[in-house]
């Protein structure tokens, strides 16, 4: 399965996207989102001023993400979190400054075997956590 980061998810919403990314999301299948990742969407959609803007996120954001069974929603479990507090704690010895959300993402993925599909991978290195990034794959 793959995991999409919120940059990925994003980015199919825009007006004009890259046209990469949504031949990669057309052409793969098995797709989830993580309850971190459906955090940081709402939490941007509700931190907009109020309008015709923000009410259209609103609704794309129930609409494909909440009640979308295309879309498998990951959960943050027992697993992941013990799996992300033994990856902070290591990381955070060797002098390094993980974004939480980001290794919790990571850990979900982990603990799930799961390809996170981001633009950001520079950040998910240190994870030891597969990855893709639908921006630079070549789909004729």
């Amino acid at each position: 399965m793959y995991i999409l980061d919120s940059n990925i998810i994003l980015e199919a919403i825009k007006p004009e996207p890259n046209q990469g990314v949504m031949r990669w999301l057309s052409t793969e299948i098995g797709f989830g989102v993580t309850a971190i990742t459906i955090e940081e969407i709402s939490f941007a959609i509700h931190e907009m001023s109020d309008g015709k803007e923000k009410d259209a996120h609103l609704v794309w954001f129930k609409q494909l993400l909440l009640f979308n069974p295309d879309i498998a929603i990951i959960p943050y479990d027992g697993a992941s979190a013990s799996l992300f507090g033994e990856m902070y704690g290591k990381l955070r010895t060797k002098g390094l400054k993980p974004r939480k959300v980001d290794l919790q993402i990571a850990a979900i993925a982990k603990v799930n075997r799961s390809v996170v599909a981001t633009s950001n991978t520079e950040e998910f290195l240190h994870y030891g956590v597969s990855l893709v990034n639908p921006f630079e794959i070549n789909i004729a």
